[in-house]
Order: structure tokens, then sequence, then C-alpha cells
């Protein structure tokens, strides 16, 4: 007769499966990576891979070539003093993703918020929910928005990180 894991041991087994065996990408910041592209915006589509915020995690998020540069003049995220992203600048540089959600290689969507995005956001929300974007590997986010039902997402320019 064999004995059951214990829940450590379960637990153990499932860490064991999401270690990553490789180092994460050599990514940079927003603010290092607009300096690469045509004038203050950037470049007008994601020239290389977008990846999690989070330098440990290194989670690929979006492949190059995939979302249009895009801005809005108010802020979108609110102010945290404990939030790990840089402060909100205006006008807020976007990613503008079509085809969401299966555009993505890894993301997570929230349950629908009643904390929505300003009446100017890009996408017009209509009265429909809104879905935050995470990061579907570590779980940091808010990193965009898509509304419930949506073919469209919306990536914060400066709360990912890019392929170098």
């Amino acid at each position: 007769m064999s004995e059951e894991p214990s829940q450590a041991d379960i637990l153990a087994a499932l860490s064991a499966q999401t270690f990553r065996s490789r180092a994460p990408p050599s990514t940079t910041t927003w603010s290092e990576f607009r300096g690469q592209g045509e004038g203050e915006a950037g470049p007008s589509t994601n020239v290389t891979r977008i990846y999690c915020f989070r330098e440990t995690c290194g989670s690929l998020i979006l492949l190059q070539n995939v979302a249009e540069s895009t801005s809005t003049p108010s802020p979108i995220f609110p102010v945290e003093s404990n939030s790990p992203y840089p402060p909100p600048s205006t006008p807020t540089h976007l990613w503008h993703v079509k085809g969401a959600p299966m555009a993505f290689e890894n993301i997570g969507f929230s349950r629908n918020s009643s904390a929505g995005v300003p009446d100017d956001a890009p996408g017009g929300k209509d009265g429909r929910a809104v879905k935050w974007l995470i990061c579907a590997e570590c779980d940091a986010g808010p990193i965009g928005w898509s509304y419930d039902g949506g073919k469209e997402a919306w990536l914060a320019a400066d709360r990912v990180r890019y392929g170098t």
C-alpha cells in the first residue's frame, strides 16, 4: 500500500514545474526603448518582443510587429506609492493589440472590474466592463486592459520591457 504525497510534496512538485531553467532574456525599459524609434513616441509598431516588467520573470507577452503605437492624453492607471512601475506620464504611450486575446503569447485577464479606465481611454468603453491585463506567469500588473467581449487590448508602454 503506497502512501499519498503530503501537501508539501505536492507544492514542491508544482514549484519544480514552474522553475525557469534558463536565464530571463536581456531587456530594456520604455524610456530606453523609445529612443531607438521614430521620435519621442518611439516606433510605430513594437519592433522587438515585449516581456513582463519584472526582470526576473522574463515571460514573453507579445511577439514583435504585433501591436501599433498609440497614446492617450490622460493617465490610465492609478498612482500607487508601492508600485514597481514608473509614475504615469502624459501623454500615456500604449500598444494597441488587435485580435486579442489570441494575439498574445502569454497574458492573463482579470475578472470584470468596476474600476474602469477614463472615458477618453482608447476603445470607447460604451458601458462595457474592463478586464485588466496581467503577466500570466507571475501575475504582475495591471499592464493594460481590454473590454469584456472585446477583440482589442491596450498595453501600457512603460509597464512592460523590450527585448534587446
